[in-house]
């Protein structure tokens, strides 16, 4: 039931790599790897307590990226910022708002 998974942390600004516990679709979709090309089977390694305490899904990976390559990727593409695409998953507004600042300080976006 665990796996290690590079993702983005805001509070450092870096890639991290963690090891942590799947989630509760990840089980399952591993479960159905057990026979799918002959009869198989397949044998948690952990309590039913701690699949209970799994999140039921992964963490959208748009929410695991840097916020400012997103910034700088939606300006490039669609000439507008991420908090208006309409995204089913966004950044927090204060995180937009830091990642937004950093890019002003460098220079690379122009306050409008």
């Amino acid at each position: 039931g665990t796996q290690k998974k590079l993702s983005y942390d805001h509070d450092i600004r870096s890639r991290t790599l963690k090891e942590e516990i799947v989630s509760k679709a990840s089980a399952k979709q591993r479960r159905g790897r057990a026979g799918r090309t002959e009869t198989g089977r397949c044998y948690y390694l952990y309590s039913e307590m701690t699949h209970e305490s799994m999140d039921p899904y992964e963490t959208p990976q748009i929410l695991e990226r840097p916020v400012e390559e997103l910034i700088l990727f939606s300006l490039s593409v669609c000439e507008r910022s991420i908090e208006h695409l309409g995204m089913l998953e966004c950044p927090k507004k204060a995180v937009i708002d830091l990642a937004k600042e950093r890019l002003l300080d460098l220079k690379l976006i122009e306050r409008k």
